[in-house]
């Protein structure tokens, strides 16, 4: 009962400093008022870097230097207090996202970008932050948009944005059908070194792009990579790698692993789920095998035939890799 009270008042104090009203904004027009935001930002501080050398240049041939130092002080406590305005509104959006509130979350999201600061990467944050929220929303045209955005963006000090925002980029083309562009851009995520939880997104999008390719012997031959971490992921992930698991068995011709790893999946996901947005799974269902089951079953052995996929996918370099929260 005080948890839920305290996420209540925590909620309501969320929504003292950012509007409940639902956002109907476009990823373009974020990604607009991003970039004249960073433009201005860029710009105020130009014109304010050179206005400190003149001030410095005047006061060197002045007599009293006193007033000039005052004036520099004043605009550089200014700025700087403009851009802790900003950092507070970031961490009011990171509280809302924290307890699910998007709305709150994306108002914030709108006045961070809107507000002058001398730190860049906050502003890019946010953009990443609202790719977050689009993707959430199964909004997915606006969340590749807007991971393609801040991937142009990166820089050192923020290039721990670039995996995630990769992933995000990389499934949201997945649900969008756009297979031979997540192709693409998935490959730099495969040498990177990931922890558990990426590294299991990572490898159930691998699974999804080469069912999406019709690359079964792919999948055969990352049988013993993939199996083990299966029932690590969440539950739709967990289900639709199974049921790609069973199509890439039905169509290596074991049937009766396919049947188990269709029951899996039913286990873990709902059918309209597991195959929303992929019609190649049906075929798993419209199967039936009534051959005995075996107790342990083997491990298929695919055939290292060549395949549509093999100039794209390699056998996973050093294990399984990534995925999004």
């Amino acid at each position: 009962m005080n948890d839920a009270s305290a996420q209540t008042s925590s909620r309501r104090g969320l929504e003292s400093k950012f509007s409940s009203r639902p956002l109907h904004w476009t990823s373009q027009e974020a990604i607009g008022l991003f970039r004249k935001s960073v433009g201005l930002s860029r710009g105020i501080l130009v014109g304010l870097y050179y206005l400190v050398l003149t001030i410095l240049i005047l006061s060197y041939a002045a007599t009293s230097s006193a007033g000039f130092i005052l004036i520099i002080a004043l605009l550089w406590i200014a700025a700087v207090m403009f851009s802790i305005r900003s950092a507070q509104s970031i961490r009011q959006t990171q509280s809302a996202l924290s307890i699910g509130d998007f709305d709150a979350a994306e108002e914030g999201i709108r006045r961070t970008l809107g507000m002058f600061s001398l730190n860049e990467g906050g502003k890019l944050v946010s953009l990443y932050h609202l790719a977050m929220i689009r993707h959430a929303r199964r909004r997915f045209s606006d969340a590749a948009a807007l991971s393609r955005e801040v991937l142009m963006r990166i820089r050192p000090r923020t290039i721990e944005l670039d995996t995630t925002s990769r992933m995000i980029l990389v499934d949201s083309l997945i649900e969008l059908g756009e297979i031979s562009t997540a192709a693409r851009e998935i490959v730099p995520l495969r040498s990177r070194p990931l922890g558990l939880r990426p590294s299991l997104g990572l490898m159930q999008m691998d699974i999804d792009l080469l069912g999406r390719l019709g690359a079964w012997n792919d999948i055969g031959m990352r049988w013993n990579s993939v199996l083990p971490f299966v029932e690590l992921m969440p539950s739709l992930m967990a289900a639709r790698t199974h049921a790609w698991l069973g199509l890439a068995a039905l169509r290596l011709g074991r049937s009766d692993w396919a049947d188990i790893q269709r029951e899996r999946a039913e286990l873990l996901g709902d059918f309209a789920d597991i195959t929303r947005g992929r019609p190649e799974l049906l075929a798993l269902w419209q199967h039936s095998s009534h051959a005995p089951l075996p107790s342990v079953p083997p491990i298929p052995s695919a055939k290292p035939a060549p395949s549509t996929a093999s100039a794209v996918f390699d056998p996973f370099p050093t294990g399984p890799g990534g995925g999004l929260a």
